[in-house]
């Protein structure tokens, strides 16, 4: 932290986490405006491959340690997470392209706040009254958007629920792989980037293999240019990577860290502002209730 002062450090914070915020949540519009005409395995094929590009410059550039030492146990290990890391986007993929964005984030990004109650039960951590509180919001914020249908308007019940499902998984599988993720990268802090990347290769790995034993095609097909396809897909990589890179650099660099993980808690704000504005996404006050309890509950549990 060298040279920073204390209001340097409270910029350098504010200004990482909204890094991740803002980044995140444009990463998740541009998937919701893709998936609707390309395949969701596709869609996460080539984000988490073309991923692997900007990481690897970020590695030479900043001359971060290109090499580390692995067990075989690691291994294993990153192959495990792999496998749940690409189950919990590809569910989350297929929930953007049944639902709305303004809804489905919010309840997948409460992922975060279900590891802390694996976490506990797992590696022993205990849950203060302030997690608590985060906790229940959550769980209430959930409970308002999932049962915010209107018995007299069944068609728009239907819409409401749409892609709730697949988004559910997704929360499961990004639960159980976050907290074991986050031991694994706290083990080996100053090489997070080469594991990110390692994480990368083994998700497209998957995908490729996906590909190969279904025999479908790895490239977009899509009534949409495919100039158009690929600068989407592209974006999408980047604002992924680059919204790592804010994050992590937010919280070496800074004391505030609290600060980062509470603004990058609220990802799904720009998400739900975008699919409101730009998707004409409607939401009932129940639904707007709960999203605010979600995440809350989620920035309330980053924070502590």
């Amino acid at each position: 932290m060298g040279g920073y002062n204390i209001d340097t450090n409270i910029l350098v914070a504010i200004t990482a986490g909204l890094g991740g915020m803002v980044l995140w949540g444009l990463a998740d519009f541009f998937v919701k405006k893709i998936v609707s005409e390309v395949n969701d395995a596709i869609v996460l094929f080539w984000t988490q491959t073309i991923g692997i590009i900007p990481l690897f410059l970020y590695l030479l550039i900043t001359r971060d340690s290109l090499t580390i030492q692995f067990s075989s146990q690691s291994l294993i290990t990153l192959l495990i997470l792999g496998f749940f890391d690409t189950g919990g986007y590809l569910f989350f993929y297929k929930a953007l392209e049944k639902g709305k964005l303004s809804i489905i984030s919010p309840l997948v990004v409460s992922y975060s706040a279900f590891t802390v109650l694996i976490s506990a039960l797992v590696f022993g951590e205990s849950i203060s009254l302030l997690q608590g509180t985060g906790l229940a919001a959550v769980f209430f914020g959930i409970l308002a958007v999932i049962l915010s249908g209107e018995p007299e308007k069944q068609t728009a019940k239907k819409m409401y629920v749409r892609g709730l499902p697949q988004a559910l998984i997704a929360v499961l599988l990004l639960s159980l792989w976050f907290p074991f993720w986050d031991n694994f990268v706290s083990q080996n802090i100053n090489h997070w980037a080469l594991l990110l990347l390692g994480l990368r290769v083994v998700v497209s790995f998957i995908m490729w293999i996906y590909f190969l034993t279904t025999r479908n095609s790895i490239f977009p097909k899509t009534k949409m240019s495919s100039l158009s396809a690929w600068g989407w897909l592209i974006a999408i990589a980047i604002f992924d990577i680059g919204a790592y890179i804010a994050v992590t650099w937010g919280f070496r660099i800074t004391a505030y860290t609290s600060i980062v993980a509470m603004l990058s808690a609220a990802m799904s704000v720009p998400s739900v502002i975008l699919g409101v504005i730009f998707l004409h996404e409607k939401l009932i006050r129940r639904q707007i209730a709960g999203i605010i309890m979600i995440i809350g509950g989620v920035v309330l549990l980053a924070g502590i």
